[in-house]
């Protein structure tokens, strides 16, 4: 067997080398170390090529997840605004009124309106910063992350259309759980997707409260989502996680294809299963000892010289 192997990039012809190291014995005897260099530059620029790919597919599938949410994001954004507006012109109205009469309003009354006014216009900033925390473009990047935080942020986004439908999102998780170590916006986009595609799944159905749930089994962390709708159809079950496959008449097929890639790249799993009762369960899995994300070899610290 191999005793090293490694990806080197020499500074004088310009390409990545895979260098593959083994002892061996000569034939005088003698203990000699056996190099193998095998040119990688093209493969290296096709990985490349392929995870720019990859990471531009799953920026456009939370820009449609947004998009399909325009609807529901408008109220969101309305009800604060509608709020500013009233509070600023019952202000004016007042001021306006009291110098007509010569008289003078309580610094207490205006600063009631203010205080309301700045309330409102926090709750419109943070729907704003949560839709653009969402769908800004940024390199994959794992950190430890807490669960709690992960699906805090999903479910901030996703009660937005859930409030619309009229569905209640019941979240259960543990108290304790261990950090993951993952990109959380990837994670999120995952969540969100899955919660979005349960709202949509319950539309008619009488019960209309909709659980997301983590647990902990073995060295892996479950998320949950558990929705009350008419389940999958056995028609599509074996199509669900293709490409550019959807059932929706809007859709374009990209969310359940891309969310299990992105689980699989965690070293997880994404499946779904029916519920007893009725609906459906999409549960994915998260190893809790992920380990980090290999560090690509620069020119600077694994450079041949010769």
């Amino acid at each position: 067997p191999w005793a090293d192997v490694r990806e080197v990039y020499s500074e004088i012809v310009e390409r990545w080398f895979e260098v593959r190291i083994r002892s061996i014995q000569w034939v005088d005897g003698r203990a000699v170390e056996l190099m193998v260099a095998t040119d990688i530059t093209q493969e290296r620029a096709n990985q490349q090529a392929q995870r720019e790919q990859h990471e531009k597919l799953q920026q456009t599938a939370r820009l449609v997840t947004m998009g399909e949410m325009a609807s529901s994001l408008a109220h969101e954004l309305n009800q604060p605004l509608t709020a500013i507006a009233n509070y600023t012109s019952g202000a004016a109205s007042r001021i306006r009124l009291a110098e007509s009469r010569g008289e003078e309003i309580p610094n207490e009354d205006l600063i009631d309106l203010l205080t309301k006014t700045a309330r409102q216009a926090e709750r419109a900033g943070q729907v704003i910063r949560r839709i653009r925390g969402f769908v800004k473009r940024s390199d994959p990047i794992r950190r430890l992350t807490d669960p709690r935080t992960i699906l805090a942020d999903s479910l901030g986004l996703a009660e937005i259309d859930a409030r619309e439908q009229g569905i209640e999102l019941v979240q259960k998780i543990p108290d304790g759980l261990p950090m993951l170590n993952v990109d959380p916006v990837l994670i999120e986009q995952v969540l969100v997707n899955l919660v979005k595609n349960g709202i949509d799944a319950m539309r008619g159905a009488q019960r209309r409260s909709l659980v997301v749930e983590v647990s902990l089994i073995a060295d892996q962390m479950a998320f949950s989502v558990i929705d009350r709708g008419h389940g999958v159809p056995r028609a599509i079950r074996d199509r669900l996680f293709d490409s550019f496959y959807t059932t929706k008449n809007d859709g374009m097929g990209m969310g359940l294809n891309i969310c299990r890639s992105i689980i699989e790249s965690h070293q997880g799993r994404l499946w779904f299963e029916d519920n007893p009762d009725g609906g459906c369960t999409f549960r994915f899995t998260l190893p809790v000892q992920a380990e980090p994300p290999p560090k690509n070899t620069t020119p600077e610290s694994e450079a041949m010289k010769s």
